[in-house]
């Protein structure tokens, strides 16, 4: 189009040299009978600086007439601004007549012939401005037929400026760039769009996408703008990264001013979901618990919480997948369950940071599996430090289990204890009861528990029941006291008691007679009380009992230790001797008898068994003998035997008529057998030695008494 603008402005150009001294001789108005009809107008726009076409038909009316001039007039001017002449010449060797500027077009038009339908016969006129708009028009006279006349109103359309877009505040700021917004997802969407110029005043709407939408439109008066207006009272999620266009159009020629902008908003997370929510998990497996937020954009935030605490001290896995339409935002949360998580909600919260309220939810009751937890705990009405024997005791197991703990057991001593009403042990549900409490009932007690997690042991609670004293072993086991009335014999009675004991005394019980000994013979130890004994004569009525009664804060000794007092004599036979290896060693050991309230030594005597011959005599201070080293190739019998200063007790025979073959090696400290003498020997010598030792002692006494009155005498003569 521009070139044939350029070519039609050269034929112009050459048309009007070729004419410049020549005058136009056109008919004056009035002369044919067809300028005193009236004409028809036809409206015809152009824009301002554009091109104008002013259409004209030149096609006569009988085919065989043809086309003798073209005359272009402007409103009631008399002289024409344009012609086009074909008077004496062939078709196509018309002259051009252009007016010069100040009258007319000059340069600026030319008369186009038409060659069909899409390029009619037209005067265009090129730069249009506003002085061009009126009414033209157009004359044509042919060879014979009458002459046409035709009028065209030109109207000259200045576009306005382009669109401006703006946010409906009180600022009223531009959008500024292509993106409008962001806008969160909910609010009011008010857009301005701000149109400046044109004329006539352009029509302004607004384009969401591909549709036409509607706004609202005014004028502002007296300053040349048109303003519409573009409301969403809520926006949706599918405004977003939609185009909004406002377009400005008040002409049909060129294509109307637009401005563009893409919306751009913050999102919602649409949906929240805890991904495979298990059935239950397991105290101290660690799972991965995953929440996977849809729909936010920017991606959503995802916080945990366990209760209402935010889980801030686990670790946590983020992965963001990008969407324009909503992202999506997957959060793996490490948990590790423990007893205390059981029916706990652990909450995945998703929230746009840009959306104030925007959060949305989703939890999880887990239920954690555990062991039992045991608390064991003594009856509340019960006084731990004053239980006493005869008290009824009742503990309590506390069971905290996930599933429900399905065995129970109790133990005291790590020895389960079972229902014995009888016994005074009662068990009831969680409960166990002791009926009568007695020093048997001491020490640790513990409840036991299983479920399908595994076993579990309470705490321990130390039963410590207090008790009256009562003898202790020791001295039921040594309660035979032999005595001898020429020295004091040491009486220890052994008491158990809780608390300990704080005092204790003595009687003496002879024939049916009792009566208190003195405090001043016997002391109070840690354990036990100590008698220092001594029978005034040695007679069989001197001898019976003595008891013993210890006290404490719980009470008196109800049954006393009582220690039978005899006469001391011989000891008692040995007991349970028997020959054979022990710890590594052959040899032969006894349990020792009642010593006869004496010092007491052992003797093993091993004979010939035929000719009755003494091989070998030992002596011990307990009855335990080695035979290491000994040889025998005749059968010998072993017999043994206890005694102290008041004789032997009977001789126990261990073995008849067996051989010894053994090379130990002897370490033993026996005497020799020349040097082991049978008991009558023994006392007379023994006898004889003592006799010998009191003569000794009394003449060393008489000798120096002697000395001593020899020299007083002396002195006195001097």
């Amino acid at each position: 189009e521009d070139e044939e603008e350029e070519e039609d402005e050269m034929d112009m150009r050459g048309l009007l040299e070729e004419n410049v001294q020549e005058v136009l001789e056109v008919p004056r108005t009035g002369e044919y009978e067809d300028d005193n009809k009236p004409i028809p107008i036809r409206d015809v726009s152009a824009v301002n600086d554009g091109r104008a076409e002013l259409p004209c038909d030149i096609d006569p009316p009988d085919p065989s007439d043809r086309v003798y001039l073209v005359l272009w007039y402007r409103e009631l001017a008399g002289k024409p601004l344009y012609s086009f002449d074909l008077r004496g010449r062939p078709p196509n060797t018309a002259k051009h007549w252009s007016a010069d500027p100040t009258f007319g077009f000059g340069t600026r038009a030319n008369f186009r012939v038409g060659s069909g339908p899409e390029t009619p016969t037209a005067l265009v006129i090129k730069t249009i401005t506003l002085l061009d708009e009126g009414v033209y028009r157009c004359r044509v006279d042919y060879r014979n037929s009458p002459t046409r006349n035709m009028k065209l109103n030109l109207t000259v359309v200045e576009e306005p400026h382009a669109p401006q877009i703006k946010r409906d505040t009180d600022i009223q700021q531009d959008v500024g760039g292509a993106y409008a917004g962001p806008f969160n997802e909910g609010e009011e969407l008010k857009l301005v769009c701000e149109v400046h110029g044109g004329r006539p005043s352009p029509t302004v709407f607004w384009y969401v996408d591909d549709q036409i939408v509607n706004g609202k439109t005014q004028i502002e008066p007296g300053k040349d703008i048109v303003v519409n207006k573009l409301r969403y009272a809520m926006l949706n999620r599918d405004m977003n990264n939609k185009k909004v266009s406002c377009v400005a159009k008040n002409n049909d020629i060129n294509d109307p001013k637009t401005r563009t902008v893409t919306v751009q908003m913050n999102l919602r997370p649409q949906s929240v979901k805890i991904l495979r929510k298990q059935n239950f998990l397991t105290e101290g497996v660690k799972v991965q618990i995953i929440c996977e937020a849809r729909g936010s954009e920017p991606p959503a935030q995802i916080r945990w919480y366990i209760g209402e605490t935010p889980a801030e001290n686990y670790k946590v896995q983020n992965k963001i997948q990008h969407n324009p339409l909503g992202s999506t935002t997957t959060s793996i949360l490490i948990f590790e369950p423990g007893q205390g998580d059981n029916k706990r909600r652990i909450s995945c919260r998703a929230f746009n940071k840009n959306i104030p309220g925007s959060t949305i939810e989703d939890h999880w009751d887990v239920h954690v599996m555990y062991k039992p937890r045991l608390t064991l705990t003594l009856g509340r009405t019960l006084n731990p430090q004053e239980i006493k024997e005869r008290d009824d005791v009742y503990f309590e197991c506390l069971i905290v289990s996930n599933p429900e703990a399905n065995k129970l057991e109790w133990y005291h001593q790590d020895r389960r204890l079972y229902p014995n009403a009888t016994g005074g042990i009662l068990l009831s549900n969680q409960s166990l009861v002791i009926q009568g409490v007695s020093q048997k009932n001491n020490g640790e007690y513990t409840c036991r528990a299983e479920n399908r997690q595994g076993k579990a042991t309470s705490n321990e609670i130390n039963l410590s029941i207090k008790y009256s004293p009562v003898c202790d072993n020791k001295s039921i086991d040594n309660s035979k006291i032999a005595v001898d009335s020429s020295v004091v014999t040491i009486v220890d009675c052994y008491l158990d008691s809780n608390p300990p004991v704080s005092q204790v005394y003595w009687i003496s019980s002879k024939q049916g007679h009792q009566s208190r000994i003195s405090p001043s013979q016997y002391t109070l130890m840690e354990g036990f009380s100590r008698l220092s004994y001594q029978p005034e004569r040695t007679r069989e009525a001197d001898f019976g009992e003595l008891l013993c009664y210890g006290v404490n804060k719980v009470g008196t000794q109800t049954d006393p230790c009582v220690f039978s007092i005899e006469a001391a004599g011989r000891p008692y036979p040995l007991e349970n001797c028997k020959l054979g290896n022990s710890t590594g060693t052959f040899g032969v050991i006894c349990d020792p008898g009642f010593d006869g309230g004496l010092t007491q030594a052992f003797n093993l005597e091993i004979f010939v068994s035929e000719t009755k011959a003494l091989l070998r005599n030992m002596t011990r201070n307990q009855p335990k003998f080695q035979l290491a080293g000994i040889h025998s190739n005749q059968p010998v019998s072993l017999q043994v035997y206890s005694w102290n200063k008041k004789g032997r007790s009977e001789i126990v025979t261990v073995a008849e008529s067996v051989r010894i073959n053994t090379d130990l090696g002897s370490r033993s400290t026996e005497l020799p057998p020349s040097l082991v003498m049978k008991e009558p020997l023994y006392l007379v010598i023994g006898g004889a030695g003592i006799g010998f030792l009191l003569i000794t002692f009394l003449s060393l006494i008489w000798y120096f008494k002697r000395r001593a009155v020899g020299k007083k005498l002396a002195v006195v003569e001097v």
